[in-house]
């Protein structure tokens, strides 16, 4: 088999390259000289597959040699992949080097005349008036010093080949995000903003129509898997998967809060829905139903859904998680917080949430929560969350029972408790009412003293907002002394005398 050459950047010269007519040009464009070189490579690989393939179909079989005619054609195809982009590449550079010499023939009393040289399709240097097909404001600007890098592949390839499609498939579009537009310097027209918006745009323009709204979705889980083999068609097969856990078990959706925050009131839970698309964005409008429950909606193929009738598809997922961004924007949360989802070790209707360190995870075991179903809810379940990651954002911070009973504390007494359902309310005291017992039972975790937990009562019950509800537990009559029992705390509602005894479930902490 032969050998291909490879090109490799070295540092930029000036050198000569003969043109069409037979003159030499000095080039002193690096960008122009590395195309050249690296035409000259690609125009030696296609001879040598060239030469190889003729040498190999005398000796092999007429399968061997079908066979090897379609790698060679694979290979050709590459090739072309490269020669145009190379095109492309060395027309913007071509259009640098016109202004530097029409800038150096201004300063030295010259004419501005000259050779034009540009790489046609079939690699031979020609004289043309071929307007470039790429501005000089396309060569990208990057932060790291030194020449930029041209090698196929490259992100000054990808960015120059596919900037100026119609359409862009999820793999280029990976790419640019990830290899090129990280590494700019903001100069271009509006920023990077505007160009990732233009970019989802054109990922839209290759999905079929049923999917178009879910081009951001699509794109952004895309940039997790990071498999430039995956073709649009199969990444709207993943997002739309029912059990992503068994087909891609390492893709988690991510979404992190990237706008300015500002701190909003929020409704009570009897105000009107909020419907969104599969996105995660307000959808507005008289046409849309409401049920004037405070609900949260998912207008999917059709369908107003809850989160907790959602399925847990990579695009279910998603678009909870861009919900959960939203609110906790419109709450203050800190610009940045990721929120992911994972199946934790409780069904959801139990442990809606967690936190790990500086992430927040909405649990979908068993599909998410019936309290993400409620806007008031939903904002609560994230306040908790956001305590918890604000402990840990503490270096010296040791998370234990009692600084849990603080979080619920906290959470119970932020002024968007009020507006949550009864339900939630009985839950997240119930939930708090079992961590105190925690703290009793003689583990590692708790064997508090019993007047720790006596001030912690205390303060839910008379130093603030319980809406009603008390913990207590039955006291012995003689000294009010709790002597050693195990603690069974009981919630008592808004007006209702009687005992309610909260199940006691071990806690870690």
């Amino acid at each position: 088999m032969g050998t291909y050459a490879q090109y490799n950047e070295g540092n930029p010269c000036n050198c000569g390259y003969p043109g069409g007519n037979g003159a030499e040009n000095v080039i002193t464009n690096p960008y122009l000289l590395q195309a050249y070189q690296l035409q000259a490579i690609v125009n030696a690989n296609n001879a040598a597959a060239a030469a190889q393939a003729a040498a190999q179909a005398a000796a092999y079989s007429a399968a061997e040699a079908a066979a090897q005619a379609a790698a060679n054609q694979a290979a050709n195809n590459a090739n072309a992949a490269n020669l145009a982009a190379l095109n492309a590449a060395a027309a913007a550079a071509l259009l640098a080097q016109q202004q530097y010499q029409a800038q150096q023939n201004q300063g030295s009393g010259g004419n501005g005349g000259g050779t034009t040289v540009t790489v046609p399709s079939n690699g031979t240097g020609s004289n043309t008036n071929t307007p470039p097909v790429v501005t000089y404001d396309a060569i990208p600007r990057v932060v790291t010093p030194g020449p930029i890098d041209t090698t196929p592949g490259s992100p000054f390839f990808v960015a120059i080949g596919y900037n100026n499609q119609s359409t862009v498939t999820l793999p280029q579009a990976f790419m640019v995000i990830r290899e090129y537009i990280d590494k700019v310097i903001p100069d271009l027209t509006n920023g990077r903003e505007k160009f990732i918006t233009d970019l989802i745009a054109k990922v839209a323009a290759g999905l079929p129509a049923d999917q178009k709204e879910n081009a951001e979705a699509i794109l952004a889980i895309y940039m997790q898997i990071n498999d430039p083999t995956i073709t649009t068609d199969q990444m709207v097969k993943i997002y739309n998967d029912p059990a992503p856990d068994i087909s891609y078990p390492n893709v988690n959706p991510s979404v992190s809060i990237t706008t300015t925050t500002i701190n909003q009131s929020i409704t009570h839970s009897t105000g009107p829905d909020q419907i969104f698309d599969t996105s995660g964005k307000i959808i507005t409008g008289a046409n849309h139903p409401n049920t004037n429950t405070n609900s949260v909606k998912i207008f999917k193929n059709g369908k107003y859904l809850t989160p907790s009738q959602l399925d847990n598809s990579i695009g279910s997922r998603y678009a909870v998680l861009k919900i959960a961004a939203y609110y906790a924007a419109k709450m203050g949360v800190d610009p940045g917080t990721v929120f992911k989802t994972n199946k934790g070790d409780e069904d959801s209707d139990i442990s809606a949430a967690s936190t790990a360190l500086l992430t927040i995870y909405l649990n979908i075991n068993g599909g998410f929560s019936k309290y993400l179903d409620v806007k008031s809810n939903f904002i609560s379940v994230i306040i908790h969350e956001n305590f918890h990651k604000e402990d840990h954002e503490d270096k010296d911070y040791v998370e234990t029972l009692e600084t849990h009973v603080g979080v619920y504390l906290k959470q119970i007494r932020h002024s968007t408790f009020g507006m949550t359902t009864p339900q939630f309310k009985e839950d997240v005291i119930a939930s708090m009412a079992n961590y105190i017992m925690n703290m009793n039972r003689n583990t590692p975790q708790g064997n508090y003293s019993i007047n720790v937990i006596d001030s912690i009562i205390d303060n839910f019950n008379t130093k603030g907002a319980n809406y009603g509800y008390k913990i207590d537990y039955v006291r012995p009559e003689l000294g009010g002394a709790y002597l050693g029992k195990v603690l069974q705390l009981n919630v008592y509602r808004p007006g209702d005398p009687t005992p309610y005894p909260v199940p006691f479930k071990p806690q870690k902490n």
